[in-house]
């Protein structure tokens, strides 16, 4: 399947690259297929059948960002009186999204407390179902086949598939009906693109689609052109940031400065007995809690000389972030309690440098 990845559809010149179609709209009735670009792209369409192999799905619609994905897809699902489950541990715009808008818009949530025990012990009948295969940035696992072993066939069961990515879990193949990207993160992998994807069946994609082509968020073919391109490397990525991850996070354990590393391969993880089994690899987010309280985060994280300091994840190249005060600043006090980010948590997403590169550089800030 990654070998097919590789073997782009060439164009009628026997181009080697999928072309970029910039085009806004295409002559009929030659184009009648595309028509305009907001609504469909060859250059699209192509990342598409792409990420579809990856996914192993019937069907994928690319979008111009994750939370493109993300709110196109409740929008398809979700209608008044409907009752969505969701791990309260998941991206903080997700979480805002579901708890803000929808909520508002009559539909029922219930937000469980981090962890896949909880999720399973509700007293709730969902009609629909959200979780991160891996969550940020607790890392915690939720199996997709235990889910749906519990509820049963009846909930459609979306999984955010953006840390663990296909080649470290599939979520389709283990029981979710729907899998979102965001597509700028370890999928393109060089934090140059921002994208989304939804991936399932064609019936249900299908409803997606049309949403997206309502509300307008389509990607771009550049977009498409460079997520495409990243694709083609992720499996070698992902191997050697799989590495780089849990042996950074052993070395973190052993650190005097360090109280705690979330990382799912690590024994001591509270999935471990899960993850040890159903993940290829751990993926490429480590996050930590330093002992001490950190006074002053910007003077803190400017010792580093190497690693950037970014509200991102998933590129080549390592990097670090501090929840409390950028990916989950949105959230309440109380909300970031329940969730344990506290301003001594930082996290890590591994690139693919030298292990003593990374390691080097992190004893400035432990």
């Amino acid at each position: 399947m990654w070998d097919e990845i590789i073997k782009s559809r060439l164009d009628s010149n026997g181009s080697l690259r999928f072309p970029v179609y910039l085009s806004s709209a295409f002559n009929l009735p030659e184009g009648e297929r595309y028509r305009y670009s907001r609504e469909n792209n060859p250059t699209v369409e192509e990342l598409a059948r792409v990420i579809s192999l990856t996914e192993d799905s019937e069907s994928t619609t690319c979008f111009s960002s994750g939370m493109a994905a993300i709110s196109s897809t409740f929008m398809s699902l979700l209608k008044p009186g409907t009752k969505l489950l969701m791990g309260s541990d998941c991206f903080a715009r997700t979480y805002n999204l579901a708890q803000k808008i929808f909520r508002q818009w009559g539909v029922e949530i219930c937000f469980t407390d981090p962890g896949l025990d909880n999720l399973l012990s509700v007293n709730f009948k969902p009609d629909v179902i959200f979780t991160e295969t891996i969550s940020n940035p607790l890392t915690r696992f939720y199996d997709q086949s235990a889910i749906r072993s519990h509820f049963g066939d009846e909930p459609v069961i979306i999984a955010d598939s953006t840390l663990s990515t296909a080649f470290n879990y599939n979520s389709l193949n283990d029981g979710a009906d729907v899998s979102l990207q965001s597509l700028s993160k370890f999928a393109s992998g060089h934090n140059d693109a921002i994208g989304g994807s939804a991936s399932g069946k064609t019936k249900i994609i299908e409803d997606i689609d049309q949403m997206r082509r309502n509300l307008g968020g389509s990607m771009d073919p550049l977009t498409a052109f460079l997520v495409k391109r990243g694709l083609e490397t992720l499996p070698i990525r992902m191997e050697r940031i799989n590495r780089n991850a849990l042996e950074i996070s052993r070395r973190l354990m052993e650190s005097s400065k360090v109280e705690n590393v979330l990382y799912p391969m690590l024994e001591i993880h509270p999935d471990y007995r899960n993850t040890s089994q159903k993940l290829k690899g751990g993926g490429g987010i480590v996050t930590f809690y330093l002992k001490d309280k950190i006074q002053n985060v910007k003077e803190h994280l400017n010792k580093l000389r190497k690693i950037p300091r970014a509200n991102t994840l998933g590129g080549i190249e390592t990097g670090i972030s501090h929840p409390f005060s950028m990916s989950h600043r949105s959230l309440l006090l109380d909300e970031m309690k329940r969730l344990g980010i506290n301003e001594r948590m930082l996290r890590l997403s591994l690139g693919i440098e030298d292990i003593e590169y990374i390691w080097d550089d992190l004893q400035l800030i432990l």
